[in-house]
């Protein structure tokens, strides 16, 4: 199996990890009926597992971010951030790029926030799920975005965006 996100849910998503918290009760990793279930179907089919999560997004070229620059035909990345490339293209409304990343990537329907007439030129990436950190606009903010394309957001970091005044597009 070839997969992206972990095959077993882990405990360690739901504590803090600078308090100590949990923030729920859970069981252990080995004690989640799920991931039993998951473990004895790889054993029943002898199986192995390769997954390649973080090592993918950022692979020059042909990662995750390479590819999506690729297929939204961004151009050069003029600036970067950690996990954020900024790339400078011809005006466009803020509308209009949401529909040719509808189009793009055949998403269905996404969610965007900001002036969906404001036309913009500093267009800025986001990779995959970290969008799920709610001040996660403030690297592409910093590099001057004037909107970003990421994967699955929080409603609070679409709220961050706009009141940062960056448009976002919830592509994930």
């Amino acid at each position: 199996i070839v997969s992206h996100e972990p095959l077993f849910y882990q405990k360690r998503w739901s504590v803090d990890a600078e308090a100590g918290n949990s923030w729920i009760t859970e069981a252990d990793d080995e004690d989640k009926i799920v991931n039993q279930k998951r473990a004895e179907a790889l054993k029943r089919m002898d199986g192995c597992l390769f997954r390649c999560h973080s090592n993918w997004d950022p692979a020059p070229e042909i990662g995750i971010t390479a590819q999506l620059i690729a297929t939204m035909e961004l151009g050069p990345t003029t600036k970067s951030g950690r996990f954020t490339t900024l790339h400078e293209v011809a005006p466009i409304t803020v509308r209009d790029l949401a529909r040719k990343v509808q189009q793009r990537l055949n998403t269905g329907a996404i969610r965007v926030v900001g002036d969906l007439d404001r036309e913009v030129t500093q267009v800025a990436t986001l990779i995959g799920g970290l969008g799920q950190l709610f001040n996660s606009p403030e690297d592409p903010a910093a590099l001057g975005a004037e909107v970003i394309i990421a994967g699955e957001c929080l409603a609070y970091t679409l709220h961050y965006a706009k009141e940062l005044g960056v448009a976002l597009i919830e592509a994930g």
